[in-house]
Parts: C-alpha cells; structure tokens; sequence
C-alpha cells in the first residue's frame, strides 16, 4: 500500500479524527480500554497546531490521509503531540521504508 507524507489541510480535521479514533482501537489489545474509550483531540486544538504547529499526514494515491502527526513547540524544543495510524496501515511502517514507500 504506497503512500505519501504531505502536510495536512485544516478542512481534514474530521478525517484526522476519525484516523484517531481507529488508531486508539489498538490500545484494547493491550488492556487499555480506557484510552481506547477516551475522546479524541479536540477540533479546537487541531485547528490551533495547524494555526501554529505542524500537522502532516501520510496519504494513499488518491491523496486520502491515513494517519497524522501533529507537533509544535513546547518549551522551545519540538514536541509531538500526536501519531495516529489507521488499522488498516499499522504495524507496516517497518515493511514500507523498507520497500522505498516512505
């Protein structure tokens, strides 16, 4: 499955939640119900890191985001505040740098 990393658009901010809210799935497989349960990142915060941070995403070939990373400045050194990955590609990072893919 190739993809892309480009920076993400603030009108993603639904699909990056909904990437977000896969992703946190994975913690139930480690007895982390609870943050599996836990609300996603606040559409306010998404819209401030793009406002001041730095939001990328890897996409599939029809530009779709798959998983994000949200970071920005915090006590002057790069802090990342989120990863997420969709089910679907996680677990693959490993296989896809391999392949040339990202």
């Amino acid at each position: 499955m190739p993809f892309s990393i480009r920076s993400a658009h603030p009108d993603e901010c639904p699909s990056l939640r909904v990437i977000e809210r896969d992703a946190a799935q994975r913690f139930r497989t480690v007895g982390l119900d609870a943050v599996a349960d836990s609300d996603t990142t606040s559409e306010a915060f998404l819209r401030s890191v793009f406002a001041h941070g730095i939001v990328l995403c890897a996409a599939e070939a029809d530009d779709a985001p798959v998983g994000f990373l949200l970071a920005g400045q915090l006590d002057h050194a790069l802090h990342l505040y989120e990863i997420s990955v969709s089910s679907a590609y996680g677990g693959q990072g490993d296989r896809q740098c391999a392949a040339g893919g990202g």
